[in-house]
């Protein structure tokens, strides 16, 4: 552990310097300086970790089906980065929530004997090495879900490989997305508990839709004169899909409304693009000031993406340019065309290329690719209901990880009942 734990506070080194330049570093140092929220006292804690936004509603259906099985029971949650803990640091559902400290044996042997959880959840792939061991070592029950890992990964490489097998050993259960990962994890760690789940994304996204509330601001930008394929979301769009629908905005047929939701909330760089169409254009945070002529809306707040999906009809995913594609589920699950760069790397992004040789995704190559494209959908009502409708049966037929996980769990430790 020795190389590994040189490693960790190097990394710490390494982000303390980045917070003199960088505004998430800084979140992620201050984040950490926190002091521990005291336990309710005579309180029993279920723990789940995640690394980011993502992660958690990977795992929220999870948390939401113990604590229903549970509700006596505490749920801790910790995040990893900032983009994570600043969305969900108020999450009603949970007890406390956190940043996961440092990665060393005594900030971990101080969070454990804090908080003592009777359960442990990791969702996805963030693994600490310190973390798992010292859980281990304490005999808590330990799971990882909605587990994915392709051959090339670094949990299978020198320097670190001998560590990770020894961390993959440790978990009482291992539920991964698919049989790949399956085959991967059995063959690396000779762990005997590793049960192809599916991905409990697929359920998340099912929620939101039954879950779904109206955004009452949004009647003020688009009216009651709109159809779904009309609307375009841009959803956690990086600059590239900005600038190539900028490119093609004025190329398309004058009832399109636009609205952006980007990745990151830089309010200067979001003004840049408002003067490039200052007419046109208006800030969520304006949204009752729109007029007619506002036909491109700037999102410019974070947290309510996944249910604005349920305005547009077509939306344009961010990622698929930089090989980092970002939840194409969301949108699908409120019946939209789904849009996302050809570069969306499908060896890690499989339900990519899932949705489209399901019928209900394109992958696009360029600007003139977007307006053909675009052109195509708006125009054909038929096409788009198709489309939009291979998405909604995609998402149903791949439903029930979470409660593969959960059902695991209660039969095999009740450790609550006891």
């Amino acid at each position: 552990m020795f190389s590994y734990n040189l490693f960790i506070y190097l990394f710490y080194f390494s982000i303390k310097i980045a917070a003199f330049f960088h505004a998430k570093a800084q979140k992620w140092v201050a984040g950490r300086k926190l002091p521990f929220k005291l336990p309710k006292e005579n309180t029993e804690y279920i723990w789940f970790h995640c690394a980011s936004f993502g992660e958690f509603e990977q795992g929220r259906n999870v948390m939401e089906a113990l604590k229903q099985k549970y509700p006596e029971k505490a749920l801790l949650v910790t995040f990893f980065s900032p983009s994570g803990y600043e969305v969900r640091k108020n999450y009603a559902l949970a007890d406390i929530v956190m940043y996961l400290p440092f990665d060393t044996p005594k900030k971990v042997r101080h969070f454990l004997d804090t908080y003592q959880p009777k359960m442990a959840f990791f969702v996805k792939y963030d693994l600490w090495l310190n973390v798992i061991f010292e859980t281990k070592k304490r005999n808590i029950p330990l799971y990882l879900i909605a587990a994915r890992v392709g051959e090339g990964s670094s949990f299978f490489r020198f320097p670190m490989k001998k560590l990770y097998q020894k961390a993959f050993q440790s978990f009482s259960a291992i539920f991964t997305q698919d049989e790949k990962t399956k085959h991967l994890l059995s063959h690396f760690s000779q762990n005997p508990h590793i049960f192809v789940s599916g991905d409990t994304r697929y359920d998340r996204v099912f929620a939101n839709r039954q879950e779904w509330q109206p955004i009452p601001e949004m009647k003020y930008f688009l009216g009651e004169n709109n159809t779904p394929q009309t609307v375009i979301l841009l959803g956690s769009c990086w600059k590239a899909e900005i600038e190539m629908m900028l490119g093609v905005w004025e190329k398309l047929p004058t009832n399109i409304k636009l609205i952006f939701a980007p990745h990151e909330i830089d309010k200067t760089q979001i003004a840049k693009y408002i003067a490039r169409f200052p007419n046109e254009s208006i800030l969520f945070s304006d949204i009752e000031k729109s007029m007619p002529s506002n036909r491109i809306l700037w999102v410019d707040n974070v947290g309510m993406l996944a249910k604005m999906y349920a305005y547009s009809g077509i939306a344009f995913v961010g990622g698929g340019f930089q090989r980092a594609l970002h939840n194409i589920l969301e949108p699908a699950t409120f019946k939209n065309v789904i849009l996302f760069g050809d570069d969306f790397y499908p060896e890690k992004y499989p339900e990519g290329a899932e949705m489209i040789a399901n019928g209900g995704a394109i992958s696009v190559k360029n600007g003139q690719d977007l307006e053909n494209i675009l052109q195509l959908v708006i125009k054909d009502v038929s096409l788009w209901e198709k489309m939009s409708g291979c998405n909604q049966i995609f998402i149903q037929e791949r439903i029930g990880a979470t409660q593969k996980v959960v059902d695991y769990v209660l039969q095999v430790r009740q450790i609550f009942d006891k």
